[in-house]
């Protein structure tokens, strides 16, 4: 059976052919946003995978806490340090917050409700050392709209040492790559860039050369896997042949007892 495909881009598929012998490891998620829906970690979740997932917003807090029991959940915004607020600006339907709210409201149609929400300040590292320390970091997610340089200035990469970075790495909702202010905080730390996808760049360490090498491969056709909205089509095709009586994918064709 094809894998199903969670992510916006296809970045699980990719990080679950990565990670393939790791069955129990950990993944920091700086900007979780919704459990499932354009969620990069709900299948090394589903692997047995488990994280720290920080996210401002409070509905997908409770969604999170709900659907991810095995994962911490920090409902709170990244910065280079502790302390202080922010105020975020997101859209009724929307999968991020943004600071900058006149973003926000220009890419907003006329009949999106802007909502905000007044989110404390943590630095990914200080989260880290108080909540998961004991548990080796194999990825480590950013994407915060906009704030992925306080966020990675609030890491020590050094000390976290993840296995892959992972950093959307264009302004929000645009092409325009925007790695060139907050890259060099990664290359010191001894990370190369593996690859960029054209929405996110990826880094592993050089000595991890067979990382390295499975990183710099986009997923493609031969990871064999479907978008979940492919999948959804499916299912409600064959609920829909259930409730007409018609024969179902789950049951042989005449086709195929033929071919036997």
């Amino acid at each position: 059976m094809p894998e199903i495909s969670y992510a916006g881009n296809h970045e699980d598929i990719l990080l679950k052919r990565v990670f393939k012998d790791i069955s129990e490891g950990f993944f920091i998620d700086v900007g979780a946003a919704h459990p499932t829906n354009g969620s990069v970690t709900k299948l090394l979740y589903d692997k047995g995978w488990s994280g720290l997932n920080i996210e401002p917003l409070p509905h997908f807090i409770d969604l999170l806490n709900r659907d991810r029991p095995r994962d911490i959940n920090v409902a709170c915004a990244v910065g280079a340090t502790d302390g202080g607020e922010v105020e975020l600006f997101y859209g009724a339907s929307a999968y991020g917050a943004s600071f900058d709210g006149d973003g926000v409201k220009s890419r907003a149609s006329e009949h999106t409700q802007i909502a905000t929400v007044v989110a404390p300040i943590r630095s990914v590292d200080s989260l880290w050392k108080e909540l998961a320390s004991q548990r080796t970091v194999d990825l480590l997610k950013v994407d915060v709209e906009g704030m992925e340089l306080p966020a990675l200035q609030g890491c020590d990469l050094k000390a976290m040492s993840p296995t892959v970075i992972m950093v959307e790495a264009t302004q929000p909702y645009s092409s325009v790559q925007s790695h060139h202010d907050w890259e060099p905080l990664i290359l010191a730390c001894g990370y190369a860039c593996a690859l960029f996808d054209g929405v996110n760049r990826y880094y592993a360490k050089p000595y991890n050369a067979t990382v390295l090498a499975e990183l710099s491969i986009p997923a493609n056709v031969l990871d064999d896997f479907i978008p979940v909205a492919l999948a959804d089509a499916r299912a409600e095709v064959e609920q829909l042949k259930r409730s007409l009586g018609e024969p179902t994918a789950s049951k042989p064709s005449l086709w195929s007892r033929k071919g036997k």
